[in-house]
């Protein structure tokens, strides 16, 4: 399924350099437990919604080269955004959205999703990937996560 992402979207929160086929194992799950030991998300300025996004951006190449991942919430401005924190703005495009469900404490639920998606013939343009975690993705056991990948 391919939907279209028709409006701005600016998310604001903290981020990492990285690569899959590096330090991402290690650096995804230290970025997320610092999200939430630090309560980033209450600390957003000018936050519109408290769905969580966790961003794929700036990639140097595909999925196999570094990329810059940002986890935070969709916020209206980044003028009153503090220092320590980055942001960055979705692309108005195409995407390919996968609905994933499970039980997310068991730490594979995402990431085995994200290996069915570099397994596919997507024609991405890897401008902007992101996950969003809604109210339906609170109950850890049977969560539902949206995930989104840029498509041309």
């Amino acid at each position: 399924m391919t939907t279209k992402n028709k409006e701005k979207t600016l998310v604001a929160g903290i981020s990492i350099r990285t690569s899959n086929h590096g330090p991402a194992m290690q650096d995804i799950p230290a970025l997320w437990n610092r999200f939430m030991a630090e309560s980033v998300s209450d600390a957003i300025p000018d936050k519109v919604s408290n769905d969580i996004y966790a961003i794929y951006t700036r990639y140097d190449s595909d999925h196999d080269g570094p990329y810059t991942m940002l986890i935070g919430c969709p916020v209206s401005s980044v003028e009153n955004l503090p220092t320590s924190m980055d942001h960055t703005e979705l692309h108005v495009g195409n995407y390919y959205h996968k609905p994933v469900k499970g039980n997310l404490e068991k730490g594979k639920m995402i990431y085995e999703a994200w290996k069915e998606i570099w397994n596919t013939d997507l024609d991405r343009n890897y401008k902007t990937d992101y996950e969003v975690y809604g109210p339906k993705s609170m109950d850890m056991q049977k969560a539902e996560v949206d995930i989104y990948v840029s498509v041309n």
